[in-house]
């Protein structure tokens, strides 16, 4: 993937030990976890920086995994990691719906200002919410952010009636009408309400 000029590996990981790593994440294992992101520092210290994919770890945080976060480093430090990208959850239909509110949006601002400084000496990047914990306010920019964010599962072929073997991402975005929907998501000043409207709700902290 590297030599192919994929420049970026996003991994989530909602708990940084066993239990709540895989409680979190479905039927993953923690060990091949650790070993992928081995491999990955590996490869980092094998090929020259400027071939080497960067790798992104996503965690949602939740009250059950809420203090883990702030052993992220003391658990995973030894790997390369580049960014590490944390949220709040949020509710969007799935089986777990506990959010943070009261004092637990406290507590996550905390870690996430200890984080930060953990992440200045390390070098590596922290993407977080932090302005709008609890999702009330509207992202203005829902439909273009969309539109830059290309989910493909094993039903789209059949979704977009296109035959996934021969298919060109050109020929996806046709099927996918995305042109049409650029051109929407330019001039309109609706938002289409769908569920990114309040998420990617994420600011660089302690970015110089």
């Amino acid at each position: 993937m590297a030599a192919q000029g994929v420049n970026e590996i996003i991994l989530s990981a909602h708990g940084v030990t066993r239990g709540t790593y895989e409680k979190f994440m479905t039927g993953a294992s923690y060990e091949k976890f650790q070993e992928l992101l081995e491999q990955l520092t590996q490869l980092k210290e094998q090929l020259p920086e400027t071939n080497v994919m960067s790798v992104r770890i996503n965690y949602t945080a939740n009250p059950d995994n809420l203090e883990e976060l702030e052993r992220f480093f003391e658990v995973l430090g030894n790997y390369r990691i580049d960014t590490l990208q944390v949220r709040p959850i949020m509710d969007i239909g799935g089986k777990y719906t506990k959010q943070l509110t009261g004092e637990l949006e406290i507590r996550y601002n905390q870690i996430i200002k200890s984080l930060s400084a953990q992440c200045d000496k390390r070098g590596v990047k922290l993407l977080a919410n932090t302005l709008d914990v609890s999702y009330q306010q509207e992202n203005k920019d829902a439909d273009l952010a969309e539109l830059v964010y290309t989910y493909i599962s094993p039903n789209t072929a059949r979704q977009l009636n296109v035959e996934w073997a021969n298919c060109s991402f050109s020929k996806f975005r046709r099927a996918d009408h995305w042109n049409r929907r650029l051109w929407k998501a330019f001039f309109s000043k609706k938002s289409g309400g769908k569920w990114l409207s309040r998420s990617l709700k994420y600011e660089e902290v302690g970015a110089p």
